[in-house]
This record gives C-alpha cells, structure tokens and sequence, in this order.
C-alpha cells in the first residue's frame, strides 16, 4: 500500500487478546485483512493513517463487501502479542552483517545460503540495500553463472535483509518493504521455465528494481523527477488476465515530453527492454494519466512501447 493519504484501517477485538484488522486502499481498490494481530502490529498504530476500532460483526461485514470489490490479500499477522514476538525473537541467534554482505555478494555456497535464510535466525540491522549488487545478482542467472534454486534463496535474502534494515527515513523504508514484497512473491511464484522466459522474467525483474532505485534516490536527494529515456516517459499497468491466466495483457502510455505527444496501447505480454526505464504504476496511478496529460498534449498512434529508443 503506497498512498497512505487513501489509506483507513478498521480492527476489531477478537475476544483473545489480539486483533482482526482490514487495511483498505480506496484509491489503488487493494486492501490487507489480517487476523490474531498484536495491538503492536496494528497499521494504524504509527498515526500515518486514520485506525477506526469497530466491534468483530461490523468489522466482517465491512470486510466481506469491500473483498467483493476490491483484490487483495488475506492472512494471519506474524506475531499474536508483542510479548510473543519479543521472547520468540531474543531466543535467536544473529546472523552478522559481515556474513549477510557475503550472502548478498553471492560469495556463499547454497547450503550455506539455505541455512541463513532460515527463520530460525534474526539479522544483524544494516542498510542492506545496494543496488548494483542486486542487478549484478539478476545478471548473474541470466548468464547461468548462478543456478534459479540459487537464484530463489538469494531473493529470499533480500527480501529479508531489506526488511531488517536501520533506516529511519519512512517513506524509504516503505519503497525497501515494497521491493522485499516482491521479491518473497516471486521466489515462491512457479517461473523461470525455459531459458527464452527465465530472461523474459529477469528483465521484468531489472525494470522493477531499476523503477524502485528511481524512487529511492528521488527520496534521498528530497526530488520528484520522471523516469525517462531520452525525454521519453513508458508507463506501464496491469490490465487483465487471459487463458485462465496465463496470459498477461499490460496497458501502455507512452508520453513525449519534448513534442508533447501521446499514446495509450494494451501489449500482449510486454518484453521489457533494458534500455528502457519503465515506469510501473498501480491501476489507479495509471487511470489517472488521462487528466495529468490533458494539456497540450495531442495523440500520436506512431509511437510503440519502444519509442524511447526507436523514435
């Protein structure tokens, strides 16, 4: 969830010392239901967005229309109390940032790997995220220099890792939970099938972690700039699912800056390109471009997804 200002949480007392919380996005239509929840993991709790306590039967009856509207995901928090949390968590050994380092540089063995990316380890806090290390990380299985099980755990890592960071900036801090999100979705997701999808994928990967190191330099420098190719921005959306999905079609905006055109196409299955920096909107961030480019701005049906370096 990124837009906090579109955020509310609603809980519920369960009647066992924890909660029901239903987290709702109303401008990405996403929302977050999560049971036995400790008052400590609360979303609300950190007075970023609006927390309304309800009684669990209206609760439910929230929830069981806004999951008929809305996607989402459903599960039961990580931890029950925050005394749970902290005895389970204190009776872990570290794993050291000087080994974590090693991991992410791929310099240990898979066995070794596997081992570390084991819950039954807490890590050191660092700032673990390194940009080059991670595109160097993806090149690496596109070239078959690391195996996709190596590949798998890595990502797994990193996922952790980016989780357990130092950071107290909060909006960064957001954008490493959003990429670590995706990471633990796609280690687990059935892919890399096949050399020509395995490097279709990775460089699906490249331009999300390229589009997510945009905005975390745009944050640390305190900037908002477009991500562009040669004064070319290529937004790219979900759009839907075909063939009992396994088929993906992507919607496409393609905006000249410079000769102030535009154009909106759905792709089968977009190849993303290196050379390209692609922006990566949510659906409603996308549904909105119509109103952001309305003037001066004329359609130009010529221009593909691949514009930025063909024009």
């Amino acid at each position: 969830m990124k837009t906090k200002e579109h955020v509310v949480a609603f809980y519920a007392d369960d009647g066992e010392g924890t909660y029901d919380e239903l987290v709702i996005d109303f401008y990405n239509h996403y929302y977050d239901f999560n049971s036995k929840t400790g008052e400590k993991f609360l979303y609300g709790k950190d007075n970023t967005v609006p927390e309304i306590k309800l009684n669990n039967e209206d609760l439910h009856k929230i929830f069981d229309t806004i999951k008929l509207l809305y996607s989402g995901k459903i599960g039961p928090a990580a931890y029950l109390t925050k005394a749970d949390f902290e005895e389970m968590e204190s009776g872990k050994p570290v794993i050291d940032k000087i080994t974590l380092w090693k991991a992410i540089k791929r310099e240990l063995p898979k066995k070794e790997l596997d081992r570390i990316i084991s819950f039954d380890y807490r890590y050191e806090k660092d700032d673990y995220y390194d940009f080059k290390l991670i595109i160097d990380g993806i090149y690496s299985v596109m070239s078959g220099d690391i195996s996709v099980d190596y590949f798998t755990s890595w990502l797994i890592l990193l996922m952790r890792c980016l989780d357990d960071n130092i950071l107290k900036n909060e909006k960064i801090k957001d954008e490493y939970a959003e990429l670590a999100n995706y990471f633990d979705g796609f280690a687990f997701m059935d892919h890399c099938i096949g050399k020509k999808k395995k490097l279709i994928e990775c460089r699906e990967i490249i331009a999300i972690v390229k589009y997510a190191n945009h905005k975390i330099e745009n944050l640390k420098k305190k900037k908002l700039t477009d991500f562009t190719t040669n004064n070319v921005i290529t937004y790219i959306s979900f759009g839907f699912s075909l063939d009992d999905g396994n088929m993906c079609i992507d919607r496409v905006c393609v905006v000249d800056k410079k000769r102030k055109r535009i154009n909106y196409m759905y792709i089968k299955e977009i190849d993303y390109r290196e050379d390209i920096n692609y922006t990566l909107l949510p659906n409603a961030e996308f549904d909105d471009l119509p109103s952001r480019y309305v003037k001066g701005y004329k359609l130009d049906s010529s221009m593909t997804a691949d514009y930025a370096v063909t024009k």
